[in-house]
């Protein structure tokens, strides 16, 4: 009988009970179909030999996704190009507390951010836009005062504030203008409003369909680097798109139990942060301006040094990613 009350719901698009059922009946693990996994050993097989922190040929703009737990950042930078092809530069970790707006993860970030990067045609380029998790009440006042003070620091790069939309259920577009501040009503007021910074809600689903299908080789070419800290193609493969228990009838992202997911977060970062910048609209008249002025860029430019990279830790098992949840929580 539970089988078949389980088997009933999941035709209906809930598979929880399927999930319970094999779990607990059966005492085995639940299986999605394999088409709706990423191999995380196939990605890695297939990532490419070229430098970290060195931007192949075809890079024209480079944006950078930040994940804030409360012991460290995770980064991810990636450029994009022509018909949004995109190249990994960076995945790792600065351990610090980020509650802390004087800690020292947050110098350390900014070396790695705002450095210029070894570009393979054009000497260098830098990062264009920035896009930083601020969702945790914990963390929110150290990442408000850096979006702030960074953004007055680097005017030439876009430096955002963002959290995901809890009532997102696929339909809202990857990046959002942000709310506008009721000064008439300090009652309303936020605290990123006292902080002066806007926050820019993300269509967390739609990126990470996007990303899901340009790691699937679907869509967009999507490169990633063989030198990359190795715990990244674990965690970008750290989701499942799987029936929603709260809103039946619709599929979510929802996260594998005991998997961090901090690479597949940063991803989506990096790509909000490329939207917010026009990227996937550009035609080949912005793409040429963007070469030209890259080109431009070189011929005045010192040798660039060495690219900051942040002192190597020892890795330690993480805990996953705040909130974790699980796949019936949704």
């Amino acid at each position: 009988r539970d089988f078949l009350e389980a088997e009933h719901e999941a035709k209906s698009g809930d598979e929880s009970a399927r999930i319970v059922f094999q779990n607990n009946k059966l005492g085995r693990p639940y299986q999605y179909a394999a088409s709706r996994l990423l191999d995380h050993e196939q990605l890695q097989e297939a990532a490419e030999d070229y430098p970290e922190l060195f931007c192949p040929a075809g890079g024209l703009l480079v944006t950078v996704g930040i994940d804030v737990q409360h012991d460290r950042l995770a980064i991810l930078i990636r450029v994009f190009g022509r018909n949004e092809e995109s190249w990994q530069l960076f995945w790792g970790e600065i351990d610090g507390d980020t509650a802390d707006k004087q800690d020292d993860c947050w110098s350390a970030l900014d070396k790695l951010v705002f450095q210029s990067f070894k570009h393979e045609r054009f000497g260098e380029i830098r990062a264009a836009a920035v896009s930083i998790d601020s969702g945790d009440g914990g963390t929110s006042n150290a990442v408000y005062h850096w979006v702030r003070s960074r953004d007055k620091k680097y005017r030439g790069v876009l430096v955002m504030a963002i959290k995901g939309d809890s009532k997102d259920l696929g339909t809202k577009e990857i990046f959002n203008q942000p709310r506008q501040v009721d000064f008439n009503n300090p009652k309303r007021r936020t605290k990123a409003d006292r902080f002066g910074v806007k926050v820019y809600m993300v269509g967390t689903h739609k990126a990470k369909d996007l990303i899901a299908k340009r790691l699937l080789g679907t869509s967009a070419y999507m490169h990633s680097c063989k030198h990359v800290r190795q715990d990244y193609w674990e965690q970008v493969t750290a989701e499942v798109k799987a029936p929603s228990k709260k809103n039946k009838g619709r599929e979510t992202w929802q996260p594998r139990p005991g998997r961090p997911n901090e690479g597949t977060d940063t991803e989506v970062y990096a790509l909000h942060a490329a939207h917010a910048m026009g990227m996937h609209k550009y035609n080949e008249k912005k793409w040429s301006t963007l070469e030209s002025r890259l080109g431009q860029r070189t011929l005045f430019s010192e040798p660039s040094p060495t690219p900051e990279k942040p002192k190597p830790v020892a890795q330690q098992p993480r805990r996953p990613a705040q909130p974790a949840g699980s796949l019936l929580d949704s």
